[in-house]
């Protein structure tokens, strides 16, 4: 199955949604979670930037069928992050 950025956004959308819901029940200030959103749309934006700077069309069409987790773990690898700081 390709990639496809407008589905995507949309999971995205309904996951932080139910996050928020959860951490307003537990009464985490509005200041909090805006920041956690901010976070996690500069994480949902990056894996999007990994895919705009494949050069390789082969590559390309196999990230696009791998899961976001994967994406994500593969542009920390990239970042220098070792394994265990992300699992």
């Amino acid at each position: 199955m390709a990639y496809n950025h407008g589905w995507e956004e949309r999971k995205w959308r309904l996951w932080k949604e139910a996050e928020e819901k959860i951490l307003r029940e537990y009464d985490v200030s509005e200041r909090i979670i805006e920041e956690i959103r901010i976070y996690d749309r500069a994480e949902f934006n990056s894996v999007e930037d990994l895919l705009d700077e494949v050069d390789s069309e082969a590559l390309y069409r196999t990230l696009l069928t791998v899961e976001r987790r994967t994406l994500l773990v593969l542009l920390l690898k990239m970042q220098g992050y070792a394994t265990k700081e992300f699992l």
